[in-house]
């Protein structure tokens, strides 16, 4: 059927559209009615506004919003404490003051943190580049355990900092949104994660098709392998031909040294032939290593604060079998504890993190 806001055929069976976003269902049941946007400009970087009913409307960042609109104690009191969490706060301005605020917060992978350690224990300086306001970037890079955060960036802003670091050594960039584009550009290496916009996609030189952070430690790894390789070769084929060639030639003729031609020409194919199976020997790498403790999967229990019934159980198990990616997971009110088995590592303070964005207390 139609979406009853853009009027386009994406209506899908929970109610939103897929291409407009709207909850047309409450559109219709509530008879709430929908009106004319004009007037509407795109503040890349900080939001978006426009006019309905000949009234301004914004939604967008604190700088953005608070420059037209009236906030409230309240507001920023909340506007804090989300920051505080890590969500990123969006402000709603109509008429002329705030009248609403809206969290968003990036789930971060489970294997981030582990990522992040080993590139450190490498030598790899890790940086966050985003555009999230300070206090939310911040909290966000402190339970990763990044080097350094850089936040409120617009995505040129983003781009300069990738030069700026480039004088200090080869820069990897790692980004899946539109704002990351030109920094993925700008970048020695540009990687995009594979579920990411198709803008970050096409920009980057590589792309993570299972979106795990943890295949940028594999790719520098098979980038090492592969250059080893390729100075192997070199090495191997630049003193063989120094010998070879002259050899061939007659040079060594009046040391009574001679090469037969039916001889020089088997030694010339035998050269190729070890090149390529000395390059072969990358199809031994292991790109990912195999799962431990298959049969024996970690238990991990918390213990939770706020487990009050049924609804509250289900809550915090599907939160946590979508941010992980496994359905052993339960939740007890009458304990108040849940309990996780994983085959894979799973950090405990991304698992807290979950919980406790749910509304919920962690011990």
């Amino acid at each position: 059927s139609h979406c009853s806001v853009c009027n386009d055929e994406y209506f899908v069976k929970d109610g939103y559209c897929a291409k407009c976003g709207a909850n047309c269902n409450k559109c219709i049941d509530e008879n709430i009615p929908l009106e004319e946007v004009s007037d509407f400009n795109v503040s890349v970087g900080y939001g978006v506004n426009g006019k309905i009913s000949n009234k301004q409307v914004s939604v967008g960042n604190y700088d953005f919003v608070s420059s037209s609109f009236e906030i409230c104690l309240e507001a920023k009191n909340t506007l804090n404490n989300l920051s505080k969490e890590g969500k990123t706060p969006i402000l709603v301005g109509y008429k002329n003051k705030v009248i609403g605020v809206i969290s968003i917060s990036d789930q971060i992978k489970n294997d981030s943190l582990s990522a992040i350690k080993k590139l450190q224990s490498d030598g790899i300086m890790v940086v966050m580049l985003t555009g999230d306001n300070e206090i939310t970037a911040n909290e966000i890079g402190k339970s990763l355990g990044v080097n350094k955060v850089i936040a409120e960036l617009k995505p040129t802003d983003k781009k300069e900092e990738i030069e700026k670091l480039k004088k200090y050594g080869g820069v990897l960039m790692v980004g899946d949104g539109i704002n990351d584009a030109p920094a993925l550009v700008s970048a020695d290496i540009g990687v995009a994660v594979g579920d990411g916009t198709d803008v970050a996609i096409d920009s980057a030189d590589i792309v993570l098709t299972n979106s795990k952070i943890s295949d940028v430690i594999t790719i520098i790894k098979l980038s090492k392998k592969t250059l080893s390789n390729i100075k192997q070769n070199l090495f191997w084929a630049f003193i063989y031909n120094g010998i070879s060639i002259p050899l061939a030639a007659g040079a060594f003729i009046p040391l009574g040294i001679t090469l037969n031609p039916m001889i020089g020409a088997l030694a010339m194919s035998l050269s190729s032939f070890c090149v390529v199976i000395n390059a072969l020997r990358l199809n031994f790498f292991k790109v990912r290593p195999k799962p431990k403790n298959k049969k024996n999967p970690k238990t991990i229990v918390i213990k939770v604060e706020g487990l009050h019934c049924a609804m509250c159980e289900k809550k915090v198990v599907n939160a946590i079998q979508t941010a992980f990616n496994t359905k052993k997971v339960k939740a007890s009110f009458q304990r108040g504890e849940v309990v996780v088995k994983a085959k894979n590592l799973i950090n405990i303070e991304t698992l807290k993190n979950v919980i406790e964005a749910q509304g919920f207390k962690t011990i």
